[in-house]
């Protein structure tokens, strides 16, 4: 009995030279290991189908980059869901991708902006178990802690008690009330699971901690938490200028940008390698680049 095929990588970006002779465009992103990564993997994306790209990793603030891109100063930028609609445009945030992202969409509409559709993967807050935790509780969701919660340990950021995020959210919608919350900085809360001083800690998404493969992310399966995945934010005039090639050679990307994925580069960044290396090999080993 043979298994199934393996999947099959997609074909390389194509080069365009009329791309070429487009008007030059500048990615802009947030001064953070993962937007610097984001705008190097947009701008690798474009520059192989025949796009002059510049970059901009400097920006200090979501309100910067919304004020870099009116002023024509950079052309797109990566912008998460939650953060665009709560710090930019301070609407409430609906909870599933779809209803969030035409929230998004329509928002960034009326100021002369296309938000292109979002990526598979969300840097959003979520909650991870050790693998021997989830294979006890018999699954891997948030709701598989139903019964077991008082049992069990939780850690989390500050105020954990009273956050929506963290365990004050998993209580209202889950009913999960746990034996203990202790408080852990950002850079523990991996470890506090390894080393089994708590059963369930809070994580971001994408955090390369989670791409070792000990560590489970459970399923926000009732959408407690808001979503956070990344739409490339284009001017009007930028995106009309560029042609079809711009928004097929960001889908061919993005495609490619799993939280899986986003947890294997955020680990590299970890590791010391450059956001600029870590685009680079990312973009060859997903076959978009020879």
């Amino acid at each position: 009995m043979t298994g199934a095929p393996a999947p099959r990588a997609p074909a390389p970006l194509v080069r365009d030279p009329a791309n070429a002779g487009r008007p030059r465009l500048t990615i802009g992103a947030l001064n953070f290991p993962e937007q610097a990564l984001l705008g190097r993997l947009y701008a690798g994306a474009l520059r192989a189908a025949g796009y002059r790209v510049s970059v901009r990793l400097d920006l200090g603030s979501d309100q910067a980059a919304l004020q870099a891109l009116r002023r024509g100063r950079i052309d797109a930028f990566p912008e998460y869901l939650g953060s665009a609609l709560g710090a930019l445009f301070h609407r409430r945030l609906p909870r599933r991708r779809g209803p969030a992202y035409a929230a998004v969409r329509a928002a960034f509409a009326r100021v002369g902006m296309t938000a292109l559709a979002p990526t598979p993967f969300e840097d959003s807050a979520g909650f991870a178990v050790r693998r021997g935790t989830a294979r006890r509780l018999g699954g891997t969701s948030l709701s598989d802690l139903a019964g077991r919660a008082a049992r069990l340990t939780l850690a989390g950021p500050r105020g954990c008690r009273r956050r929506l995020d963290c365990a004050a959210g998993l209580r209202r919608v889950y009913g999960l009330r746990f034996r203990r919350v202790i408080e852990v900085p950002l850079a523990r809360r991996a470890a506090v699971l390894r080393e089994r001083r708590a059963h369930v800690s809070a994580v971001f998404t994408t955090d390369g901690a989670l791409a070792k493969g000990d560590l489970v992310l459970l399923r926000d399966d009732r959408d407690a938490l808001p979503p956070y995945h990344v739409t490339l934010v284009v001017r009007d005039r930028a995106l009309a200028a560029a042609g079809d090639g711009l928004r097929t050679a960001v889908g061919r990307l993005q495609a490619t940008l799993t939280t899986a994925a986003l947890q294997r580069l955020n680990a590299r960044l970890d590791r010391g390698a450059s956001a600029a290396r870590v685009a680079a090999r990312h973009l060859r080993d997903s076959g978009l680049v020879d």
